[in-house]
């Protein structure tokens, strides 16, 4: 492909979550809107967050795998499709059970994408530009991010919340539309040999475990939230032992994919818990108006966007250096937001806060990512990185089910000052064992290089003695 096919083939396939990634930053200005439409709780809007992380996290490696057997580009398809469907029906919904049950439609729309979009990156640009696909991958995200938090603001400054999805439901169709035409197909199946049984038990089971388990987590005092997740959860573990499994045979011993699977739910923890309750705490804590709030969340995402080549080729070249380098970025950026939480109310301080939260996100993730991918075999690609997007997804749903009601005061839904400081603190910690999990990367990096001079040099004897 040429230098301009390359680009546009990336947008193409990165435009498939562009109306996924405008919905969780628009929503998260809304979810004061919500709180009052709906008549809830802060705390009870968090079962939101639970349904809708927990559909789309389990989802991931289940689609992934059958990503793996039916090909990427039908996938990609269906998952857009179901996209808009969904939108337009939470669009026109007035009761909150709908509302729910439409938002977990749209998260099982948004697991058929994911690991589709990732396949698509592995089959059609080469290794050595894995990062750099990443990379414009990441722009394409934070260009997302920069529309959907400043367009969030102005609608909700002239209409309902309702008004955001069919703003959602719109460029999901265009994207939908492209990905029709600009997409090459390939072949379906990297190994028409294996087995096409589709893992129910265990991916209902793990959905279920998961779902009671972030309630149990909500309501600390539902014992039966606890038996019941246990109960799931035992029903998954015999669906891998005794029937089709859901995780990839063998992923345990593959260390290096592991290690990425702990770090990227490090990381992502902090995330997440800064998206869902950094924009209410500056509504409720600070009193920002929602467009305010859009155009300084916007600083993130915009730098992200401008950075991203960069960011694309030092994980090709420096991938741990990359690494730990934006995880320092963003250790500090949450630094500043604590001692925000502290009584510093300026918006410049906001605004540094998100730029250099920014610089730190787009520094980490194609690295990140690409550790991950280039870890795993490549007829496993969806399977295994299906799982790895599990991982990091499910934070959303942990985020939510954990700090949840300690960052509400009292269940007047609204933020309170001292539960958000207390959750700050807990991101520096999280943030402080994914810097771990970079040393063990480059000792487990260094090992891998000792072992294979090791057995070259085996091999140069034995020639020499053959000789």
């Amino acid at each position: 492909m040429t230098w301009v096919q390359q680009r546009w083939l990336i947008f193409c396939i990165a435009s498939g979550v562009f109306a996924s990634v405008m919905s969780t930053s628009m929503l998260a200005i809304a979810f004061p809107d919500l709180v009052q439409f709906f008549s809830i709780s802060y705390e009870t809007l968090q079962y939101r967050n639970i349904l809708f992380f927990t559909f789309f996290a389990v989802g991931l490696p289940f689609f992934g795998k059958i990503t793996d057997r039916i090909g990427a580009r039908p996938m990609y398809l269906t998952g857009l499709s179901l996209f808009v469907l969904s939108c337009l029906m939470c669009s026109v919904m007035t009761r909150w059970y709908g509302f729910l049950f439409f938002q977990s439609t749209q998260a099982v729309a948004d697991a058929m994408i994911v690991p589709a979009i990732v396949t698509l990156i592995r089959h059609h640009f080469p290794d050595e530009r894995v990062g750099w696909a990443f990379g414009w991958f990441s722009a394409t995200l934070s260009l997302a991010t920069i529309v959907g938090p400043a367009t969030g603001g102005l609608i909700l400054k002239f209409y309902e919340w309702h008004a955001l999805f069919l703003v959602l439901a719109f460029c999901a169709l265009i994207s939908l539309t492209l990905g029709w035409i600009r997409i090459p197909a390939h072949h379906a199946r990297e190994n028409p040999s294996e087995d096409a049984s589709i893992p129910w038990i265990s991916s209902l089971s793990l959905l279920a475990g998961i779902i009671f388990l972030q309630m149990f987590l909500l309501e600390s005092d539902n014992i039966v939230m606890l038996v019941t997740a246990l109960l799931a959860l035992g029903g998954f573990c015999y669906g891998e032992a005794r029937h089709t499994p859901l995780l990839p045979g063998g992923f345990y011993r593959n260390a290096r994919f592991l290690n990425a699977c702990i770090r990227v739910f490090l990381i992502f923890m902090v995330i997440n818990t800064v998206s869902l309750y950094g924009p209410g705490y500056l509504r409720d804590v600070h009193h920002w108006p929602t467009d305010r709030i859009g155009w300084v969340i916007l600083v993130e995402s915009a730098i992200g966007m401008l950075l991203a080549n960069l960011a694309g080729r030092a994980a090709d070249r420096y991938p741990l250096l990359a690494m730990g380098g934006g995880m320092g970025m963003s250790l500090f950026g949450i630094g500043l937001l604590l001692w925000s939480a502290f009584g510093i109310g300026s918006i410049w301080i906001f605004l540094l806060i998100y730029l250099i939260i920014g610089i730190g996100h787009t520094l980490t993730m194609p690295a990140q990512n690409k550790i991950a991918l280039l870890s795993v075999s490549r007829r496993q690609t969806g399977n295994y990185m299906g799982l790895f997007q599990m991982i990091q997804f499910i934070t959303g749903a942990f985020a939510a089910g954990v700090f949840g009601s300690r960052v509400e005061a009292g269940g007047a839904g609204k933020i309170d000052l001292l539960g958000f400081r207390w959750t700050m603190w807990i991101c520096v910690g999280l943030l402080v064992g994914a810097f771990v999990t970079v040393l063990v990367d480059r000792y487990l990096s260094k090992r891998r290089t000792d072992q294979s001079d090791a057995t070259a040099l085996a091999v140069d004897k034995s020639v020499e003695g053959e000789g």
